[in-house]
């Protein structure tokens, strides 16, 4: 079950999407999550739909929450939590999703199942996703920036942690997670080369 791009959307689904993507840039939010929900009924696999309909939410909600550092961009504090179960598809977590989208367990859910079903770009974007609707959520933060370095992207991953380190300075695991994705970084660019000691490279990238 592969990621499905706007162009790779059967004819119908298509034009229901570009539909949505033109309400969205006549600032109409509402109509472009109306016809965004209808196409991942169908087709939940079609990322497009999923940024656009989030995009669209946040503005309805009167907020476009902070832009975040990949391509892909809720953890509102209500009575959340971690799920006891995760879903088995895709579809139970947009039913839970439906009934609170800006809540916790449909976004853990989306981002479960993306993951057993191999989809790495969805299961990124639900992540993100929480972070975008509440950024002051310390615990999204660091899982966000946990799944950055686990897949060896650790700019994305300091990009993340420096946002959140705004909110909650001085806070000891998001600055371990930090100096986690610096020393990653800095071997990926391969500064381990040369003259300087430890210390020195890591002040090269900005954490000492």
């Amino acid at each position: 079950m592969p990621e499905i791009a706007v162009n790779q959307l059967p004819e119908a689904w298509r034009g229901l999407a570009i539909k949505a993507r033109q309400a969205a840039d006549r600032g109409e939010p509402k109509l472009a999550a109306e016809l965004c929900a209808q196409v991942l009924q169908a087709i939940p696999t079609c990322l497009a739909m999923r940024e656009l309909q989030l995009t669209s939410r946040l503005q309805m909600r009167g907020t476009r929450g902070k832009g975040l550092p990949a391509k892909l961009t809720g953890w509102m504090r209500l009575s959340g939590g971690k799920p006891k179960s995760s879903p088995a598809t895709l579809e139970e977590a947009d039913a839970t999703l439906v009934i609170d989208y800006f809540g916790t367990a449909g976004w853990l859910q989306l981002a479960a199942a993306a993951r057993r079903l191999g989809l790495p770009e969805t299961e990124g974007f639900a992540r993100q996703a929480l972070v975008r609707i509440d950024p002051q959520n310390r615990e999204a933060v660091g899982e966000l920036a946990r799944w950055f370095i686990d897949r060896e992207q650790p700019v994305q991953a300091l990009a993340v942690l420096r946002e959140g380190l705004v909110q909650h300075p001085g806070d000891a695991e998001l600055e371990a997670l930090q100096q986690e994705a610096a020393v990653a970084q800095t071997m990926t660019e391969g500064n381990w080369e040369g003259e300087g000691d430890f210390r020195s490279k890591l002040r090269r990238s900005g954490l000492d």
